[in-house]
C-alpha cells in the first residue's frame, strides 16, 4: 500500500505527497519540507535560483574531485608512480606528447606509455600514439614497415 500523504517538518501540516518535491536522498523519495515552505524559505533568504546553481556547481566540483582521485589511485596502482612524479614527467615533456609532439591538454587525454615486458615507463603520449604503439604490439619492425609502406605513397 502506497503512502499518499506526509507531514511537513517545517510547518507541521499533513499534506499530499504531490505537495513535496522529489529527493533521492530520503527514504520515501520526497523532501521533508513541503513546496510552500521551501518557496517561503527561499524568498526570505534569497536562496531561490542561486541555491540551485550553487548546488549544481558543488555537485560538479565533487564529481571532478572524485574523478581526479580515482585517476591518481589508478596511476599509482597500475604504474607505481605518484601524481607528483606524473606531473614532473609532464613538465619535463613541456606538456607535449613524447612521440608526435601534440599538446597534452584537457582535450588530448595523456596516456602513460610503458613496456609491457619490463613495466618501465617510457613517457607520456597522446591517446592516438598510445593506440598506435599498442596495436603494433610495441614492435619496432611493425612500425618501421608501416612507415615504409606509407612512404611509398608520398
Amino acid at each position: 500500500m502506497n503512502k499518499i500523504d506526509k507531514r511537513c517538518t517545517k510547518c507541521g501540516k499533513v499534506k499530499l505527497l504531490i505537495e513535496f518535491g522529489r529527493s533521492g536522498e530520503t527514504g520515501d523519495g520526497f523532501f521533508s519540507w513541503c513546496k510552500v515552505c521551501v518557496r517561503r524559505w527561499q524568498r526570505n533568504t534569497g536562496h531561490s535560483a542561486r541555491a540551485g546553481a550553487m548546488a549544481q556547481q558543488y555537485q560538479r566540483d565533487r564529481h571532478e574531485k572524485a574523478l581526479q582521485t580515482r585517476r591518481r589511485l589508478r596511476i599509482l596502482r597500475t604504474y607505481g608512480i605518484s601524481q607528483e612524479q606524473h606531473d614532473r614527467m609532464m613538465e619535463q615533456q613541456h606538456y607535449l606528447c613524447a612521440l608526435c609532439g601534440a599538446e597534452l591538454s584537457d582535450d588530448v587525454v595523456p596516456s602513460i606509455d610503458h613496456s609491457h615486458d619490463t613495466d618501465i615507463i617510457r613517457g607520456i603520449v597522446c591517446r592516438k600514439c598510445n593506440l598506435m604503439l599498442g596495436l603494433a604490439e610495441d614492435d619496432p619492425k611493425i612500425l618501421f614497415m608501416g612507415a615504409k609502406y606509407l612512404h611509398q605513397f608520398d
